[in-house]
């Protein structure tokens, strides 16, 4: 292999010239939605690289943090973080990232099962059909509610999606103490904002994605919080997941520390094209996008489970 490596914890040979090309885009990918790029480098290490799942999550974590860093710089410049928020969704997440973690242990821990005579490790083919149907479901939300409001070519505070019952309901809890941000519409229950942060924190340990994918949707719908707000917010929370995230998998020993410096190395640059690309589209654009990118993932990893069953 022409400028390859193999990873020192698996042995799997990787080229360098095409992990730093999938760090270049996972890098704009986060800069431009806000999201740390876990979501893409996952599916794409396992599709193309064959890097188990186990080591792609928790390496994915270990990328994030310089992506995430890089791309919340850019977003700063463009007055679109709005920090408050960014540190109390942080506070909520660590107890689920180790919930998430410790359920890739547990997963891991069976070992292999038989599948029309193939035999395939149980944490693979479970976190795949975990990351498949929350892809294709969060993917169909936000491209459903994307065109509707592109349709309607109405500001966001106008959209089917702050119009929504799950929308009205989140924010109608009241149950004190309540806070208020400057860039939601009202004031919202600290222990709602709890619940959502633990359920992106699992996500985060579980599937080595930054949550943005769930993180930025739930900003827009549920707090009200304008896409490019919610973009550049996500990622500053992201950065500090995503610390801890590679904290607990390295212990875990699924973090390879070669494949992230030479993901790294692309992803730093894309992400501030990412972030400065946010400034030409509009939010239902942004947000039509961003699904199309997550149904690509999607697509990708269902590919990729078929294969290894049924090829």
């Amino acid at each position: 292999m022409i400028l390859g490596v193999d990873l020192p914890i698996t042995g799997v040979p990787v080229p360098v010239l095409g992990l730093i090309a999938l760090g270049l885009a996972v890098g704009f990918i986060s800069g431009f939605f806000g999201i740390g790029g876990g979501i893409i480098a996952v599916p794409m290490l396992r599709f193309f690289f064959n890097v188990p799942f186990h080591i792609a999550i928790g390496s994915s974590l270990a990328l994030i943090i310089g992506t995430s860093i890089s791309a919340s710089y850019r977003h700063h410049q463009l007055g679109n973080i709005d920090y408050r928020m960014g540190l109390v969704l942080m506070a909520g997440t660590f107890l689920g990232i180790e919930g998430g973690a410790g359920m890739i242990e547990l997963f891991k821990s069976v070992g292999c099962v038989s599948i029309r005579g193939r035999e395939i490790a149980f944490s693979d083919l479970a976190i795949s059909i975990i990351y498949i149907v929350l892809l294709y479901f969060v993917g169909a939300l936000i491209f459903r509610e994307s065109r509707a409001s592109k349709r309607e070519a109405r500001d966001l505070r106008d959209s089917m999606a702050m119009r929504s019952l799950f929308g009205r309901y989140f924010r109608s809890i009241r149950l004190r103490p309540m806070i208020r941000f400057e860039s939601a519409d009202r004031e919202i229950s600290i222990w709602m904002l709890l619940l959502l942060c633990i359920t992106v924190g699992f996500v985060v340990g579980l599937l080595g994605v930054g949550g943005g994918f769930i993180l930025v949707p739930a900003m827009i719908y549920l707090l009200g919080v304008r896409t490019k707000i919610a973009i550049g917010t996500s990622l500053f929370s992201i950065i500090f997941g995503a610390l801890y995230g590679t904290f607990t998998h390295t212990v875990k020993g699924n973090v390879d520390i070669v494949l992230v410096l030479m993901l790294l190395i692309g992803s730093t640059v894309g992400a501030q094209f990412g972030a400065s690309a946010t400034r030409r589209f509009k939010g239902p654009q942004i947000r039509f996008y961003f699904s199309l990118m997550i149904f690509i993932a999607a697509l990708m990893s269902t590919v990729k489970l078929a294969g290894e069953i049924f090829f």
